[in-house]
Formats: C-alpha cells, sequence, structure tokens
C-alpha cells in the first residue's frame, strides 16, 4: 500500500491540528513584534522564525489537501490589531522566541514519535530541525547580549556514593 493510501491514525490528526493551530499563533505574534523590534540582530530572529512558520504553514495545506484534512479555523491577521502600539521590548521578543522553541522542540519531538506514516514522519522531522536550529540561533544571541537565563549551578560529584540508610520524616 503506498503512503498516500494510509489513512491518518487519530494521534496524527492531533499532531497535525494542533502544531497548526501553534503555527498560525506564531504567525501573528511574530508579525506584531516585527512592525516594532529595533535590535538588528533580534530582529533577524524573529524574521527567522516568521519565514519559517510561513514555509510550514505551505507544508501544512499540502499534507490537509492530500489527504482531504478539514483546515481547522486557525490564527488569522483578523486576530491582530496591526494599529496597536508595540507591546514587547526587543529582549523580551528574543526570549520569548526562546521559550517557544523549547516548546516546539519538546512538540515537534513528540508529533514525530507519534507518527507512523512516512511523509509525516519527514515533515515533523523538518519542523524538529528548523525548530532547534531557531533554539540554537535564539540561545546565542541571549547569551551574546548577557539575556541567557540558565538553570541553577550545583555541584557535581567527584566520586560514586552509596545511600546507606533513609530516613523518611513525618510532614505536619
Amino acid at each position: 500500500m503506498s503512503q498516500s493510501n494510509i489513512k491518518l491514525t487519530s494521534s496524527e490528526i492531533a499532531s497535525l491540528w494542533t502544531s497548526y493551530l501553534n503555527n498560525c499563533m506564531s504567525k501573528q505574534v511574530l508579525t506584531h513584534m516585527i512592525q516594532y523590534v529595533k535590535d538588528r540582530e533580534i530582529a533577524d530572529v524573529i524574521r527567522f522564525a516568521f519565514r519559517f512558520a510561513q514555509k510550514q504553514g505551505k507544508r501544512f495545506e499540502t499534507v490537509f489537501q492530500k489527504d482531504e484534512f478539514a483546515i481547522p479555523l486557525g490564527f488569522s491577521e483578523a486576530d491582530v490589531n496591526t494599529k496597536a502600539p508595540a507591546l514587547f521590548t526587543d529582549s523580551f521578543c528574543l526570549a520569548y522566541i526562546n521559550h517557544m522553541a523549547k516548546a516546539g522542540l519538546l512538540a515537534y519531538g513528540g508529533f514525530l514519535a507519534m507518527s507512523t506514516r512516512e511523509d509525516l514522519i519527514a515533515f515533523f522531522h523538518h519542523g524538529l530541525h528548523y525548530t532547534s536550529k531557531l533554539y540554537h540561533l535564539s540561545t546565542s544571541i541571549l547569551e551574546k547580549k548577557g539575556l541567557l537565563v540558565c538553570a541553577p549551578y550545583t555541584s557535581i560529584p567527584k566520586e560514586m556514593d552509596y545511600i546507606d540508610t533513609l530516613v523518611l520524616h513525618k510532614c505536619c
């Protein structure tokens, strides 16, 4: 049976629907951000994210048409007030994109793992690849600008050790 004759599974349908809506929302948020960003490096990151979202949108349409999948009602230009003043600082925009890239890595990784059709495996792999690039780009610029927030540091174990006893404390 050719790939085009294999029906979408419920997890593939959910993955496509969810990632499509996330992509539509991202395009609208990025459209607003790009209007007001002043820092050239941050603007480049926003444009990279926006171009990826645009290309993904076209890729979604191809999948939906091939499978006769009704295109979900996503976010559109009608959901954005283009006359609104700047809502975010440049540094917030960069941090937002970095956090969304982290969420995208988790989402695309999960969608990839839930897919069985070769075309959808390739689709979500592509999304994971570009989201990984976006995460790397945004992280490196956050670090360069002194804005990168890291997890707390802890001491590194110098030797292996076993727990000899376990003490449980009753609370309250």
